[in-house]
């Protein structure tokens, strides 16, 4: 997340300019490397939790786009296949099972599994996430989009947690609460094939 390189071109420099309309970007201030805020905490033992929870934060984002991201696409993408070359409108659990040598069902499960695993990780993680929210808005911090311009007590820890806070909470949204998306769609298709 530190690097920005994140984003659709990879480019912290395209993806997260400094401005935008002769305002600072909330893109570039919560995810381009060369944006650091010049205040810490000031207690030792909350600085160190905001930090340890960004690692967290960085953990579950990691999941989400080597482990379960790739393995939604190549879903999608079989079963695209999959309907293509079926002559029949509806795909059945047998064709799932058979397609690509059971390459298919293979990758159902290895997805399903790491969605499990992506589940896990964010629940473990909430109470942290949620500690390291107060510690941060205890020391005049809010995390809000709409109020980020009247946050005047910034610290460079809760710049970063607020910036995993964004990305987790969309990545959550995607992954488990959008119907017949993500992971969802791939429960779906494992139910179908059992």
């Amino acid at each position: 997340v530190n690097e920005g390189t994140f984003g659709p071109n990879r480019d912290p420099n395209k993806d997260f300019p400094r401005s935008t309309d002769g305002e600072l970007s909330i893109g570039w201030y919560l995810y381009h490397p060369d944006s650091k805020e010049t205040r810490s905490l000031p207690e030792l033992g909350e600085k160190l939790h905001v930090l340890q929870t960004c690692e967290k934060a960085d953990k579950i984002l990691g999941l989400s786009e080597y482990d379960v991201e790739p393995g939604i696409e190549d879903c999608v993408s079989m079963v695209n296949e999959l309907r293509k070359k079926s002559s029949e409108p509806q795909v059945s659990a047998e064709h799932v099972k058979a397609f690509k040598g059971g390459s298919l069902l293979r990758r159902i499960g290895e997805t399903r599994d790491a969605c499990e695993g992506l589940r896990t990780a964010w629940n473990a993680a909430r109470e942290d996430i949620q500690h390291a929210q107060t510690v941060c808005a205890k020391n005049g911090m809010v995390f809000a989009v709409d109020e980020f311009k009247q946050n005047t007590n910034r610290t460079e820890e809760c710049r970063k947690m607020f910036g995993r806070h964004l990305l987790m909470h969309s990545v959550i949204r995607d992954k488990f609460m959008t119907t017949n998306q993500g992971c969802q769609f791939i429960e779906t298709l494992y139910q179908a094939t059992k």
